[in-house]
């Protein structure tokens, strides 16, 4: 086989498995996302997966770190909705009256918009 034969040949299997890859990661429902961090997050990060993981061994990929932040703040918004109540319209949360009574004193939207904001 020639060197421009053997070129060739790599590419159609690494095309073959790049094709297997993105069936799987389909089939399995996984989203590819793109996200720009500044260095000093991408630093932050790293230093923060690498020491969560200190006595497990291998450090937490980027991936999983960022998917455990993610299943981690879900479980916590959910819980903290799961304790508000709206004693002005008494429609189920979060959504409640959608914001018409805003402003009011006893309006979930009132009680709990910056409750629920991510902390800086």
């Amino acid at each position: 086989m020639s060197d421009s034969q053997l070129q060739a040949n790599k590419r159609a299997q690494a095309a073959e498995r790049k094709r297997k890859s993105r069936a799987n990661r389909k089939r399995n429902g996984i989203d590819e996302i793109r996200i720009e961090l500044a260095q000093v997050d991408v630093e932050r990060m790293d230093y923060a997966r690498v020491t969560r993981a200190i006595g497990t061994g291998e450090p937490y990929s980027r991936t999983e770190y960022i998917a455990r932040l993610i299943r981690e703040d879900a479980a916590r918004l959910k819980e903290q909705i799961s304790e508000a109540k709206c004693e002005r319209c008494t429609n189920p949360l979060p959504e409640g009256c959608a914001g018409v009574c805003r402003g009011e004193s006893a309006c979930f939207h009132f009680m709990f918009n910056k409750g629920l904001r991510l902390k800086t």
